[in-house]
């Protein structure tokens, strides 16, 4: 398990979505607009069976043999937040949970170029909320 809280960036948030929701459809044409809808309403997720989306978590805080690899990940809760009435970096969406795994790997050397962390492009960045499409509906009785 590897816990997470962050602000959470346009860019990089459907790769947080599809880890919870698992059904993602992207358009054919460019800006290639996602769906994510909520996988195992009807029925359990069948990974064995390809179904559902797995992620590979990386931390790599630049030691060598220090990298921890969490694999088949998916996230098991996520909690956004968002406070209107903040300042700065506090005033944009929030998120926390957990990535959850089948296999942690622990003093790891990794290689490659990691994901840059948005500069810019937040949920809630300006004093208008500005996200064009944003429903959720993945709620159980």
């Amino acid at each position: 398990k590897i816990p997470f809280a962050m602000r959470v960036a346009k860019a990089t948030f459907i790769d947080y979505l599809a880890g919870a929701m698992h059904t993602v459809v992207e358009a054919a044409i460019s800006p290639f607009e996602k769906t994510v809808t909520c996988g195992g309403l009807t029925s359990p997720i069948d990974f064995k069976g390809d179904a559902g989306i797995l992620s590979t978590i990386f931390i790599d805080p630049g030691g060598t043999d220090d990298g921890i690899i969490l694999e088949n990940a998916i996230i098991e809760n996520m909690l956004l937040t968002i406070d209107f009435n903040e300042r700065g970096q506090l005033r944009n969406m929030q998120a926390s949970g957990n990535w959850v795994g089948n296999k942690m790997q622990f003093e790891q050397t990794l290689s490659g170029t990691p994901m840059v962390k948005p500069l810019a492009g937040y949920f809630n960045d300006t004093d208008t909320w500005g996200a064009s499409t944003f429903t959720i509906n993945c709620l159980q009785t």
